[in-house]
């Protein structure tokens, strides 16, 4: 498919209007920067944002923290795992 200024691809028009694609991006970088400031703890930022979660709701079910984080089952209970 021929591009053109007046006609761009689909591509191109994805690669710089997509909300989705700029998030991630600026999410990457805000991890790394967490991560690195993290490292000495031995924590991962996932790992520091299920404790605030935990420390925050006291006693809670692992379903209920699950729906609170917006995360599946399978991956919070191997973040869990690895914090025990």
């Amino acid at each position: 498919m021929a591009r053109s200024a007046d006609n761009p691809s689909i591509v191109d028009q994805i690669s710089r209007e997509c909300l989705l694609g700029h998030w991630r991006k600026v999410s990457r970088a805000l991890t790394g920067i967490y991560e690195a400031e993290m490292r000495d703890w031995g924590l991962k930022s996932s790992q520091l944002n299920l404790l605030v979660a935990v420390a925050k709701a006291g006693p809670v079910r692992r379903i209920a923290l699950g729906t609170r984080l917006h995360l599946d089952p399978s991956p919070l209970t191997r973040s869990l795992n690895v914090m025990h």
